[in-house]
């Protein structure tokens, strides 16, 4: 079953990239490999089917100098400080950009994505969750598969309760 459902995953990937590719949209619906967490019955963040909030950002980016211009200065800030010496803010390129909303958010919880680029351990990748006019770091981890672990805090999943957020992967 396990090797089935990988299969499954491989192909929808290939299959995102190749309609990306062709329309030059921004990514398409990420697979989220574990949307349910252990100690809660639901799905603590899901992705939209409608993304047109994500479409709308990569329009803008588009328009922008680099990638990251988009984002206020005081979070292109923390992003430099969290950048190794030799990575420039300005050679991030969103590889992501992904419409969410969260069901609940009474506790923090760990969400794992599915992209159709497959990061690694060595790359620079940075989370921002973009929400109205709040935007929040989150921290993340790239696993072993090439999938993206990312940390959404109490306050970003309280931003998203009501509203639509969009998750942006800054990565070199």
């Amino acid at each position: 079953m396990k090797k089935i459902l990988a299969l499954l995953m491989a192909a929808m990937m290939v299959l995102s990239a190749v309609s990306a590719l062709a329309a030059g949209s921004p990514s398409p619906k990420p697979i989220v490999v574990n949307p349910v967490v252990e100690e809660l019955e639901e799905a603590v963040v899901t992705v939209l089917e409608d993304q047109s909030a994500a479409e709308a950002l990569a329009a803008e980016m588009s328009a922008a100098d680099y990638d990251a211009a988009v984002l206020k200065q005081e979070t292109q800030d923390a992003i430099t400080a969290l950048l190794p010496e030799n990575v420039d803010i300005k050679e991030l390129v969103a590889s992501e950009l992904v419409a969410l909303a969260a069901i609940k958010s009474d506790k923090p919880v760990d969400v794992t994505f599915g992209f159709t680029t497959e990061y690694t351990a060595d790359q620079t990748v940075i989370n921002v969750l973009k929400v109205e006019d709040t935007e929040i770091i989150l921290d993340n981890t790239v696993n072993d598969d090439g999938t993206l672990t990312v940390a959404f805090t109490v306050d970003a999943l309280a931003a998203m309760k009501d509203n639509t957020g969009v998750m942006i992967v800054l990565s070199k």
